[in-house]
């Protein structure tokens, strides 16, 4: 007689299936609310320099809709540009690996100008997880906890911040954002 001894997984984790797509938001302009309903904005000097959605061709490729930032009004790095962030937290406790994909791109950006982009870990603190300087192409980037547990807890977050001068052209964008999970396995006898 063989008997199996599984540990129970976590609500969260039993929920979803292995490698499972928890969060995507391509920011299409026929769903306004991606923007205030998903995200939320702090840091911005001045109403009008909130990320918005946009349906430029400037930005990502031909893609009818992306986030962007910047316009004719300052995201001023001196207070931490514009940033917008995820509005719910996700519970990511009792996960294997967290992946967050996301294409950015930023246009007309001097030196010292940056997009930023933070993942909050679970003491609170927002660590840097990507930052590019001054003008860049269009990039397409995958980050992973790599089992990092300090990533797998109750109040996992991801934010983006830009920051502009005064520039007229100045730009920064984010599209085509997706998490995944992977949950623990157990092993099969």
């Amino acid at each position: 007689m063989i008997v199996l001894l599984l540990a129970a997984a976590p609500p969260f984790a039993s929920a979803i299936p292995f490698g499972s797509e928890v969060f995507i938001d391509r920011f299409e302009p026929a769903n306004p609310l991606n923007l205030s309903g998903n995200w939320s904005h702090t840091n911005s000097t001045s109403v009008g320099a909130l990320w918005n959605i946009s349906t430029t061709t400037q930005g990502i490729g031909n893609d009818p809709g992306q986030a962007q930032a910047g316009r004719s009004l300052p995201c001023l790095g001196v207070v931490g540009g514009c940033v917008m962030g995820l509005r719910s937290n996700i519970n990511t406790t009792g996960i294997y690996n967290i992946s967050v994909n996301y294409t950015i791109r930023t246009d007309g950006l001097d030196t010292g100008e940056y997009m930023r982009i933070f993942i909050k870990d679970s003491s609170g603190i927002w660590d840097t997880i990507q930052e590019s300087v001054g003008d860049f192409s269009t990039t397409s980037l995958l980050w992973n906890s790599s089992g990092d547990t300090q990533y797998h807890y109750e109040n996992f977050n991801i934010s983006f911040a830009c920051s502009t001068s005064l520039s007229i052209s100045e730009w920064c964008f984010l599209d085509n954002l997706s998490m995944r999970i992977e949950e623990y396995n157990s092993p099969t006898v």
